[in-house]
């Protein structure tokens, strides 16, 4: 039922724009994502498959050993590829999804987990192997994978405990960055100002269990009696408390 329903929301936000006369559009990326990834010898000598590591054992220290080599290294490739800042650097794990092993010439430890950076602004999805060879003192990650979030605008102090709030604040934040881009590209007069009226919204999907995506459409009416009505897309990342555009149409009434 939920399904049918955002699609109706889907299919009525869509229908209204393509008979629109004047609309601009302009899309923004969700995500930066970017897979590597390499195999060793001995991952090759398969003897079993992986195993789900208890929760309760995550943080033991074999585990976490790992856990940081795989996490360094995934935050130096990304710095190499130009996905993260150099001087963006320092990171914390403010998630741990789950933790797998498995049985080879050695050990596979595969680990899923969330960074966070020092300023709060970007996370860092990563699911990576580490390969340990005890006997040998031998230990390598073999596979990665990790998808760089964009930075997020702070819309701190907000809290989830008042979610209409946070609605709010969304809806007049997207409002006011289509107003603002528009103006940079020449769409509208810089020299008018607009205030949101007549405000909807409906969360549509998330991304992933910390990011959620609102539609909104917005009719808003400048200091010069000028309207535009607007449909934009907000993501709203919940750990971060932050919000960021991705993706609006909007049509203007001189």
């Amino acid at each position: 039922m939920k399904n049918t329903i955002l699609l109706l929301i889907f299919a009525l936000l869509f229908a209204s724009l393509s008979h629109a006369q004047e609309v601009e559009t302009t899309v923004v990326s969700d995500t930066e994502a970017v897979e590597e990834e390499s195999v060793t010898e001995a991952e090759t000598e398969l003897v079993g498959d992986y195993e789900a590591v208890d929760p309760q054992d995550w943080y033991n220290i074999e585990y976490q050993e790992f856990l940081n080599i795989g996490a360094n290294k995934v935050i130096r490739i990304a710095i190499q590829n130009n996905k993260i800042a150099s001087t963006n650097n320092a990171w914390r794990v403010t998630a741990i999804n789950s933790i797998e092993t498995q049985l080879v010439s050695g050990t596979n430890y595969r680990f899923n987990i969330s960074l966070l950076n020092e300023d709060n602004t970007t996370v860092i999805r990563t699911t990576f192997v580490v390969y340990n060879q005890p006997w040998t003192n031998y230990t390598l990650m073999t596979k990665w994978y990790y998808i760089v979030l964009p930075q997020y605008v702070p819309l701190k102090p907000l809290s989830l405990v008042n979610t209409d709030r946070v609605i709010n604040a969304l809806m007049v934040y997207g409002a006011n960055q289509v107003i603002l881009a528009a103006q940079a590209d020449g769409k509208i007069p810089e020299d008018e100002s607009f205030i949101p009226r007549n405000l909807s919204a409906a969360r549509v999907r998330y991304q992933y269990p910390d990011v959620y995506n609102y539609v909104f459409t917005v009719g808003m009416k400048s200091n010069v009696s000028s309207t535009v009505k607007s449909t934009y897309r907000v993501d709203y990342n919940t750990t971060l408390d932050g919000a960021r555009l991705n993706g609006y149409s909007f049509t203007y009434s001189p």
